[in-house]
């Protein structure tokens, strides 16, 4: 839940949930989790400095056997997971249904693989792009998702368009990576973030979104977040006739649906809390 999960991240007074914390190590962090009090904990952040291993995911499966949700790398920055580790939180973790990640050593081949891995019963993602290492979110992943994920609730795509070093080539993510995406989770998405991926052409996708909820295809959204960086006032998003930004905020209000271009200002390259913390 969002009080157990800012709960984790603000620590417990041993810190042994602190995802900043230096001094925890998994065979700590699984000791501590076997105590009484945390019992029914169903989510946990992991430390930056957590080395999992072979058998740390499966040990935490054991200790806390009704885990919902894990941060991994998404909030404790150097933690840097692999694709073998999404695949093993799926296979180990029987009851997740919510992961965060960053995809420093995560590729985009991963990501699908984890998410046929887990088919019905994940219910909310959160992925940050990789810059540096050139790991990013791509349509085919988005069309993976869309397939396998019937039932998901929540996605969030974190991008670092015009940071240092972002290659707009590499980033394989535009307006048909979200219409697959929807083709598959239209009646299930409760909220979509698209943070700073401008490779996801704002006038075709917000027609497609717009169009979407004019025609009650998204029922269940809630919130949409979608922050264009660098974005400009003439850009034709805003300008073109029948704009597809007033268009957009006209089914969004019609809708009932919270939509936030402009918010997040205070997210920067791996910092990504914000997301984590929200509901």
């Amino acid at each position: 839940t969002p009080r157990l999960w800012r709960r984790a991240l603000d620590a417990s007074p041993h810190g042994e949930l602190d995802p900043n914390s230096k001094k925890i190590s998994m065979k700590l962090l699984l000791a501590r989790l076997k105590k009484p009090r945390y019992a029914d904990c169903d989510v946990v952040c992991l430390s930056r400095d957590v080395k999992v291993g072979k058998t740390g995911l499966a040990s935490l499966s054991k200790v806390l056997p009704g885990l919902k949700a894990l941060d991994f790398g998404f909030s404790a920055s150097n933690l840097h997971p692999s694709d073998g580790d999404l695949l093993v939180a799926a296979r180990e973790l029987t009851s997740l249904a919510s992961l965060r990640t960053d995809m420093w050593n995560v590729t985009s081949w991963g990501i699908m693989d984890f998410a046929r891995t887990m088919g019905t019963r994940l219910l909310d993602l959160r992925v940050a792009d990789d810059t540096i290492t050139k790991h990013y979110a791509t349509n085919n992943t988005l069309s993976a998702i869309g397939s396998a994920c019937p039932n998901l609730q929540r996605l969030t795509l974190v991008g670092d368009a015009r940071g240092s070093y972002y290659e707009p080539v590499r980033d394989q993510c535009t307006a048909g990576g979200v219409a697959s995406l929807l083709d598959g989770v239209g009646a299930s998405i409760v909220r979509l973030d698209i943070f700073k991926k401008n490779n996801v052409d704002r006038v075709v996708a917000g027609a497609d979104v717009a169009g979407r909820l004019e025609r009650g295809e998204l029922p269940n959204l809630k919130k949409l977040v979608w922050v264009h960086a660098g974005d400009s006032p003439d850009a034709p998003y805003h300008s073109s006739p029948a704009s597809p930004k007033a268009r957009l905020e006209a089914a969004t209000a019609a809708a009932g649906v919270d939509f936030d271009a402009a918010g997040y200002a205070s997210c920067r390259f791996r910092t990504y809390t914000v997301f984590a913390l929200e509901d």
